[in-house]
């Protein structure tokens, strides 16, 4: 078979450039390594092989299956012309497809003595330099606030005139909000004239490409900008606004707003809608008939909304990107590696299960309401729900909740497992798995926990030849939390989020310091849980997915999760204590321990402002006495308010004419409080 390089040299969209043949590849472990093992899945051309390198180990590397490897085609300009899902039998890949895995093959038992050195490496160094250990890949995506940032098409401007007549947008380019010393003179210079050097440093930020753009691209890039209006940047870097959204007037906008949907810009466009189907031939309409009710009747209202008869008719005729966007924050921590490459198999697991198993508690945090593509949900029994956007995503199977993972579980293995069987498309997304009740265990691809523990062929390849150790991007990423407008950098719900996430990876890594492979053996050593208690038995999917439903209620008192709201400061705590043992600069984690007690007492406190809200009759009572209470979350703020309360507020505390809001539902009517709030609780500046 004939290599043909169809990709070009300055591909972007997180692949790596070029193509190669199956056995290219293998030509090029052999040049640098022993091949000890090869497998080929003949039925979907998923490759696994493993190579032992002198004086480094043996590594795995993963391929996934042909259906989820493109064949990109390129113009002379790097525009994409088409993209084919590749053939069982055509064993091509792009470089960017073929994963080495940062966990050591040999380490099958654990070496707490090995876990334990690259714990306490970590732990002494994570705060020297300003106290933050986030990796710089935060997305946000603004949801149903989206609409109202500014985007000038002719489209948007005709589908709601009423309102822009309302709409009270500010004439600047950018708003920056948080830590100054991120945006440096030269960068702050770029984006705030949202030009093509700035749109390209966003990509950056993003991970989106590696800076090698084409020139169609940065074009595009720059048609892209002309519409974007806001950056938002929170405690940590990197926190982009990304421009897609769940208000309806969203998804069919002219073609240059930037949103990722199969009717993208001609640059990304082809991707995207590939991407797209392989999503919905392969985790959507398979599963359609086995999603839990709640979830079903939020998106038949929503299929309804559109005016389709039923939810499998919008399905078959929306394929987009709308499910991904209810996963709207990404919140990076890194996660310490060897000289090899290799990171903490106990440390990994521990963060991911902490994570796992405190998802209810840190997405409450940031829940924005239910109303979504202007259609307000409910659950079974009638009761509205706080956010929307946790049940909407769930529509994959691959983002209900994991289970927790076993220490005696290979991570290795599992990942391995789900790549061979063409079940995910990349090992990052096969480290957790849920487990659906129709069809068992299935790769958590979208939900709550990604292990991004993996290495491009190409960079692992050319550290190896070059004799350098190992790069550092090896991460654990958050991924579930829902859209808020209540950001504020010192004291917004969406921050008290991602402090108490910093502090559960923390906890993460004394654990493992302390020669403890299994975190809750941890918790129950230093006497925060009973000895006896079998965690992994309790949580599973459907155990988290239940707790979550009596989040969206708003019953934050009820068993469970008052028991982890209590649990949590505890471990807040005991990782402050322990933490001083480890760093002189550990002071400089005051902040975030303060913080993230105020997120539990937010929640703690949640039922007190809900009763206070039904209680008061004034609007700008309700209003501020929100703002006064710093508890709860949105979505119950957003609950409590009829529609003509927000029309209330809108006009007396922002001052739109109330004429002007009269003609409006309550989903725009949301959108707008949503971004009068947001822009209440930041600074804008041009510079």
């Amino acid at each position: 078979m004939t290599a043909i390089n169809t990709t070009h040299e300055n591909a972007s969209f997180k692949e790596n450039t070029g193509a190669l043949h199956l056995e290219d590849l293998i030509q090029e472990v052999t040049e640098i390594g022993e091949l000890a093992e090869c497998k080929v899945n003949q039925e979907n051309g998923a490759v696994s092989l493993t190579i032992r390198i002198q004086e480094r180990g043996e590594y795995l590397i993963l391929v996934p299956a042909s259906k989820w490897r493109r064949n990109i085609v390129r113009d002379e300009h790097g525009a994409i012309l088409e993209v084919r899902h590749r053939e069982p039998e055509d064993l091509f890949l792009m470089l960017g497809e073929a994963q080495v895995i940062a966990l050591d093959r040999n380490r099958q038992e654990f070496d707490l003595t090995y876990e334990k050195d690259l714990a306490d490496k970590h732990l002494e160094t994570a705060v020297e330099d300003d106290g933050v250990r986030c990796g710089s890949e935060q997305e946000y995506t603004l949801d149903n606030v989206g609409s109202a940032v500014g985007f000038e098409t002719a489209l948007f401007q005709k589908r709601l005139l009423a309102f822009q007549a309302a709409s009270k947008v500010p004439d600047v380019t950018l708003t920056l909000v948080g830590n100054p010393a991120f945006w440096d003179s030269s960068w702050r210079q770029y984006v705030s004239r949202m030009d093509v050097g700035g749109m390209k440093e966003l990509g950056i930020q993003q991970r989106e490409h590696n800076g090698n753009v084409s020139a169609g691209s940065l074009e595009n890039a720059a048609r892209a900008a002309a519409n974007l209006r806001f950056a938002l940047e929170s405690l940590r870097p990197g926190l982009f606004v990304n421009a897609a959204s769940t208000h309806p007037h969203m998804i069919e906008m002219d073609p240059t707003h930037g949103s990722i949907t199969a009717q993208d810009n001609p640059e990304t466009g082809p991707y995207v809608e590939n991407v797209i189907n392989g999503l919905h031939n392969t985790w959507v309409l398979p599963y359609l008939n086995y999603i839990p009710q709640e979830v079903f009747s939020v998106w038949a209202g929503i299929a309804a909304n559109y005016g389709f008869e039923n939810l499998f008719e919008f399905i078959q005729a929306n394929k987009d990107m709308k499910y991904w966007l209810m996963n709207s924050v990404h919140n990076s921590i890194d996660l310490p590696v060897d000289e090899r490459g290799y990171t903490s198999v106990n440390l990994a697991r521990s963060t991911a299960n902490l994570y796992t198993y405190f998802r209810n508690v840190m997405n409450a945090l940031c829940y924005s309401g239910g109303d979504i593509f202007n259609y307000s949900a409910t659950l079974a029994d009638g009761e509205p729900v706080s956010d929307a956007r946790e049940l909407a995503r769930m529509i994959m199977p691959t983002s209900m909740p994991a289970n927790l993972t076993r220490p005696d579980v290979d991570l290795l293995g599992r990942m391995e497992n789900f790549m061979m069987n063409g079940m995910a498309n990349n090992a990052d997304r096969a480290g957790c798995e849920t487990e659906h009740p129709v069809t068992g265990e299935l790769p958590q691809l979208h939900g709550d926990v990604r292990l991004r523990v993996s290495y491009p062929w190409a960079a692992f390849k050319a550290d190896v030849l070059n004799n350098q150790p190992m790069g550092s991007s090896v991460r654990i990423e958050y991924t579930s939390r829902p859209t808020t407008p209540d950001m504020n950098p010192v004291s917004g719900k969406l921050v008290q989020s991602f402090a108490i996430q910093e502090v559960l990876s923390y906890a993460a890594l004394l654990a493992t310091s302390e020669g403890h492979q299994d975190i809750f053996e941890w918790l129950k050593a230093n006497n925060l849980l009973v000895p006896d208690r079998d965690i992994y038995a309790e949580h599973t999917s459907e155990y988290l997915y239940q707790e979550m439903l009596q989040c969206l209620k708003g019953k934050f008192s009820s068993g469970s999760i008052r028991f982890k709201l209590n649990l949590l400061i505890a471990i807040i705590d005991l990782v402050e204590r322990k933490y001083v043992d480890f760093s002189s600069n550990a002071g400089k984690l005051s902040e975030l321990f303060i913080i993230a007690r105020k997120g539990v007492e937010t929640l703690k406190r949640t039922e007190q402002l809900v009763d206070a809200l039904h209680r008061t009759d004034s609007p700008v009572d309700k209003y501020n006495l929100y703002l006064r209470a710093e508890a709860g979350n949105w979505g119950e703020f957003m609950k409590a308010l009829s529609e003509e309360d927000i029309r209330v507020i809108l006009s007396e505390i922002f001052e739109y004419p109330t004429e002007n809001l009269q003609s409006l539902v309550r989903g725009d009517l949301v959108l707008i409080l949503n971004h009068e709030f947001l822009k209440s609780q930041i600074t804008i500046s041009e510079s």
